[in-house]
Parts: C-alpha cells; sequence; structure tokens
C-alpha cells in the first residue's frame, strides 16, 4: 500500500499500487483542474509541466511509480510505503 501527502495542501491518497495511487489524483485533480480530463500520462504531464512552472524542477514519469518517486524527489509530495 502506498501513502501519498502533497505537502502545499496536505491532501491524501492512499491506494495498492502506484497505478491507483495516480489514478486517485487524477480523479481528485479534475475538480479543481478541469483540463485534466484526459489519460492518466495527460495527468502525468501536466503535473510535471506545472512542477516545472512553480517549483523550477523537471520530473520524469514512465510510469506511475517514477511519477511518484520524482514527485518526492522534488519535494512536492511525501510518499509512503506501507505494508
Amino acid at each position: 500500500m502506498l501513502e501519498v501527502m502533497w505537502v502545499n495542501t496536505k491532501g491524501f491518497t492512499v491506494g495498492e499500487d502506484a497505478q491507483e495511487v495516480v489514478e486517485r489524483m487524477r480523479a481528485d485533480a479534475k475538480r479543481w483542474v478541469p483540463e485534466e480530463t484526459g489519460s492518466t500520462k495527460d495527468y502525468m504531464a501536466g503535473v510535471a509541466r506545472r512542477v516545472a512552472i512553480y517549483a523550477g524542477a523537471e520530473i520524469r514519469y514512465s510510469d506511475e511509480m517514477e511519477f511518484l518517486r520524482e514527485l518526492d524527489r522534488v519535494g512536492a509530495i511525501t510518499l509512503r510505503v506501507v505494508r
């Protein structure tokens, strides 16, 4: 199980694996970013663009786990693996 907390908003997402967590993050983002209606890949690309703009950091996102690890690396989220 994975736990993700957004550092800036303290928003919290939990899922069995990285795919489930990112899908939940994408579904939640649709409420405040109307253009986030595409695929998970589109969502990850959109977040990567915003991270580059607001944090000045580039993140890689070849898959959901890399996306989460990269967000953790740049300080956008706190990622925890829970057994």
